[in-house]
């Protein structure tokens, strides 16, 4: 069937009214690392919907000169992961990362594991809004 540029434009215009718009959206995510001291952006990561933002993470931090100190990495639980914790020590910074929803304490030997283990137990206690 041979169709010429008008009637293609028909055909569209009259698919697009009956079925609406494409649903298939691609979401993209922005990792951020600020210095909060200057304010400033320290690296950027631009990842697609799949990518979780536990694996983004070293590839985050790599683009942190390693002669810069990192003393604190902040974010929400989607960063509590052993990969997230092992990156982090290996950095020598400290997590400032709740526990995932459920979360079970980890064996002793995990790097993070001791203030993971205690934010654990705060939340067992007091439970999660307060420890906030």
């Amino acid at each position: 069937m041979w169709v010429n540029e008008d009637e293609r434009m028909a055909l569209a215009s009259c698919t697009t009214r009956q079925h609406g718009y494409s649903k298939r959206r691609i979401w993209r995510k922005d990792h951020l690392a600020l210095d909060i001291r200057t304010d400033q952006i320290r690296a950027a990561l631009m990842t697609h919907q799949y990518v979780d933002d536990a694996s983004a993470l070293p590839d985050l931090l790599d683009q942190i000169p390693a002669d810069v100190p990192i003393d604190i990495v902040g974010g929400d639980g989607a960063y509590d992961s052993r990969q997230s914790h092992a990156v982090m020590a290996a950095r020598d910074a400290q997590a400032a990362i709740p526990p995932r929803e459920g979360a079970v304490p980890w064996p002793q030997n995990i790097p993070g594991a001791g203030w993971r283990n205690e934010a654990i137990k705060a939340i067992a206690t007091w439970g999660r809004a307060q420890r906030k």
